[in-house]
């Protein structure tokens, strides 16, 4: 059982990949899909989640922002890659849909957040005027800004209460430790351990946030209206 844990499929690598470095970047980043250039979109509905209808304006949105966090992270993005990138922002949008509905994030939480970013901080202290003065450049509001925190707050609270739902007893973390360790030697279980009990806990979660993600496609019931891509001529 745990070598097929500790194996995830491809494409769930890819899907926990790319929820892993959005969620890991800086929130310098969070609005600066906002300035670039946007083009013309069709209008009216990108699809459907949950029953309700996603509009254009929105799914743009994300698909920049996803955008975005990968170049920051990879650069170039290959030639090919919208369609894909289309996928991951359905699952974006589904995350943040099942997080409103889900989770608390009380002001306490967004305005702690805050004051722990640097880029607003003066020798340690939170300064309230660099805050607003780094809205205001990126052309937002401080009611937007929060928003779009609040939103993903509520994505890590939600990806982190799916992953600590999986624990490892010692009777499990012994029988995986002599699948790869055999005949198991005390001393060296004892000394490999926690650093074993972290990864093997940590392809587990995995595992589980990827069977939960299958659910919450299924539950969504995604009606993508988005045309996909026109293959490239060779």
């Amino acid at each position: 059982m745990f070598r097929q844990v500790l194996r995830l499929k491809k494409r769930q690598t890819i899907v926990l990949w790319l929820l892993v470095i959005v969620f890991v970047l800086p929130m310098i980043l969070f609005f600066h899909a906002g300035t670039v250039s946007q083009s013309a979109g069709p209008g009216g509905a990108a699809g459907e989640l949950f029953g309700h209808k996603i509009s254009w304006e929105v799914f743009q949105e994300e698909y920049r922002f996803l955008q975005l966090s990968l170049r920051a992270q990879v650069g170039d993005i290959p030639e090919g890659l919208e369609g894909f990138l289309q996928q991951q922002t359905w699952e974006r949008l589904m995350l943040t849909e099942e997080a409103r509905r889900t989770q608390r994030v009380n002001n306490e939480d967004v305005a702690g957040s805050l004051r722990r970013q640097p880029q607003f901080q003066q020798n340690g202290r939170f300064v309230s005027e660099l805050y607003f003065q780094y809205v205001r450049a990126l052309g937002h509001t401080p009611q937007t800004f929060e928003a779009r925190l609040r939103d993903e707050l509520g994505i890590q609270k939600l990806i982190e209460q799916v992953r600590t739902q999986v624990q490892i007893s010692e009777e499990e973390l012994r029988r995986a430790y002599s699948e790869s360790h055999e005949p198991v030697n005390d001393a060296e279980f004892a000394h490999d351990r926690e650093a074993f009990r972290e990864a093997v806990l940590a392809r587990m979660q995995d595992e589980q946030l990827a069977v939960w993600m299958e659910s919450l496609r299924a539950r969504a019931r995604l009606k993508s209206f988005v045309e996909p891509p026109a293959p490239s001529s060779p």
